[in-house]
């Protein structure tokens, strides 16, 4: 495995999503409490001419899946202010292996009251806090059952104090303020963020309060935030541990090698590795018992809440976006478990998918189907990056034009007759540009593109949309610049 890099992460395939291998695997973060829905990410992909891997706050990674707990119960604040007393049941798992555990019933398993904030008095999570030597023999164990892979070392697992914890993270997330203003242009004139919003100071204001865990692979290490084994820790645990055990077996730093190609292979993989640990922690917390359960949720709420200072002004596309490896990923390895078991996952591993597209759309990756080539657009400008735009990029415009059309977990719906597409931001006399190029390959592809994309259009002052070609494999433009 190659060596990592301090504070590397990943910005690839025209999105820039939570760092891989070169530094760490993205700390742990909790699904937020709602049912699952349509919608994407997207943030800036690589510099011109730099097929290397781009950095990314982990950090923030971290904070910003937590944060959409609070974007969910403030949704659900909302829906009872209006006159709406019910609140959104979390969603149940359908797994794939009837030998771990029962399949779930349609109903869930902890139901949430009409109080968004239930926190029974009488039960207090530390006080089903296990001692670590005693539990982690069991959370490998189940690791390695649901898995269907067995450790070839013993796995590391510290856990050690928060303000040891914070420490490290802080030291992993040195480096990367150049990266998050090149990332900062596309993402501004896409809408994603604000004008006016700085990631680099995002990322300082959020500090590590949601980040609870994180693999390692250079000391193949396993950090786990705070002493107190609870249930929530658990899961935390169990998530990093699949991490720990896929790098054994595949190497997760072949990272360094897929960031260098021109597509989305970079992507697809950071998609399976977080999917397959989500999906196996999702198994485990179907596990637990009712008060286990309930204590996750209560501990997952009051992270939240935490977080909700440092990112009440935090836009919507951006705190999706951060899930998409988590959600899309997560169902895509079940879709993979469903129909071939873990060797199917196993299978992914070795071949990766090239394309966000395959993600959304497990049917694509069993095709083999490749991307469209489309050629790349011309900047008016010094390019600040330029990279590949896939349907998974797509999405999340979508996401920007309505954000609280969909959920907030980051499973984005199939993209039937995506093709393929291109961009390349740069600046303007103050103004950050981007111009994205999509290609469809079917007529209902082209008719669903031009829906979001005069969606998107209509939602930003100044953006532009514009088509030709034929019905079957319509090219869109699309142009925005914007101040600050």
């Amino acid at each position: 495995m190659s060596a990592p890099r301090p504070g590397e992460g990943l910005s690839v395939g025209g999105a820039q999503y939570p760092p891989g291998p070169p530094h760490q695997w993205p700390a742990w973060s909790p699904p937020p409490p709602v049912p699952p829905a349509p919608a994407q990410g997207w943030t800036p992909g690589r510099p011109p001419g730099d097929a290397s891997p781009r950095p990314r706050p982990l950090v923030v990674a971290g904070l910003v899946v937590l944060g959409l707990l609070v974007v969910a119960l403030v949704a659900a604040i909302v829906d009872r202010a209006d006159g709406d007393e019910t609140v959104a049941p979390p969603s149940t798992i359908d797994l794939s292996d009837p030998e771990i555990t029962a399949p779930p019933s349609e109903e869930p398993i902890v139901p949430i009251p009409s109080d968004p904030f239930p926190i029974p008095d009488e039960l207090d999570p530390d006080a089903l806090a296990r001692p670590l030597a005693e539990v982690l023999p069991e959370l490998i164990d189940f690791v390695e059952r649901v898995r269907g892979q067995e450790f070839v070392t013993e796995p590391d697992v510290q856990a050690v104090p928060d303000d040891e914890f914070v420490d490290a993270l802080r030291q992993a997330s040195e480096g990367e303020d150049d990266e998050l203003r090149r990332a900062q242009v596309a993402s501004t004139a896409t809408g994603v963020i604000d004008p006016g919003t700085d990631l680099v100071d995002l990322n300082e204001r959020a500090g590590a309060v949601g980040v609870l865990g994180f693999y390692d692979p250079a000391t193949e290490e396993l950090y786990v935030k705070g002493d107190v084994v609870t249930p929530l820790v658990q899961t935390v645990i169990v998530h990093e541990l699949v991490h720990a055990l896929d790098d054994q077996v595949f190497d997760l730093g072949r990272l360094d090698v897929l960031a260098a190609r021109d597509d989305e292979t970079a992507f697809g993989f950071i998609a399976l590795v977080e999917g397959t640990a989500r999906w196996v922690e999702e198994q485990f917390r179907n596990s637990l018992d009712i008060d286990e359960q309930t204590a996750v949720i209560i501990e997952e709420t009051e992270i939240g809440l935490a977080q909700s200072a440092a990112l009440a002004s935090v836009p919507v596309p951006f705190l999706v976006q951060q899930q998409v490896p988590y959600g899309s990923g997560s169902a895509f390895v079940a879709a993979l478990a469903d129909g071939g078991g873990t060797a199917a996952v196993d299978a992914a591993y070795r071949d990766p998918p090239t394309t966000s597209e395959q993600i959304l759309d497990p049917d694509a990756f069993a095709r083999s189907e490749p991307a469209t080539e489309v050629p790349g657009p011309a900047a008016d400008g010094v390019p600040v990056e330029q990279g590949a735009f896939g349907a998974a990029d797509l999405r999340l415009l979508e996401v920007v034009a309505d954000p609280y059309g969909g959920s907030f977990d980051g499973r984005f719906e199939p993209f039937e007759g995506f093709g393929g597409g291109r961009y390349v931001s740069w600046e303007d006399d103050g103004r950050r540009c981007v111009r994205i190029v999509v290609e469809a390959d079917s007529e209902r592809g082209s008719v669903e593109i031009s829906e979001i994309a005069s969606s998107w259009a209509a939602s930003l002052d100044g953006a532009t949309v514009s088509q030709s070609g034929p019905p079957a494999s319509v090219r869109f433009t699309l142009e925005r610049c914007a101040r600050g």
